[in-house]
């Protein structure tokens, strides 16, 4: 795990800085920036913050896929077929 921080990742820590500053039509623009689409209607602005400092930090730090960290279905069946089986998706009755 990435513990320390790169002199070049100073921006993105420039830009979390100021996420937590920006007024409801900044936020959206940043929204719409960083994610590509309109933010959710009712998503309120502490989540908001919390997703876009999220989504900067992914940025800066170089892990923005989440696939990267999370195994897909097919690998975690093929690490525990016990817990794959339990999960089929069919209600066992």
């Amino acid at each position: 795990m990435k513990n320390s921080i790169a002199k070049g990742d100073l921006k993105g820590l420039s830009a979390l800085d100021a996420v937590s500053s920006l007024g409801p039509d900044e936020l959206e623009a940043q929204w719409k920036a960083l994610y590509g689409t309109d933010p959710p209607d009712r998503l309120r602005r502490p989540l908001m913050i919390q997703a876009l400092a999220y989504r900067i930090q992914e940025q800066a730090l170089g892990w923005s896929e989440a696939s990267d960290t999370t195994p897909s279905a097919k690998e975690t069946a093929r690490r525990h077929p016990a817990k794959a089986r339990r999960c089929s998706g069919r209600l066992k009755r």
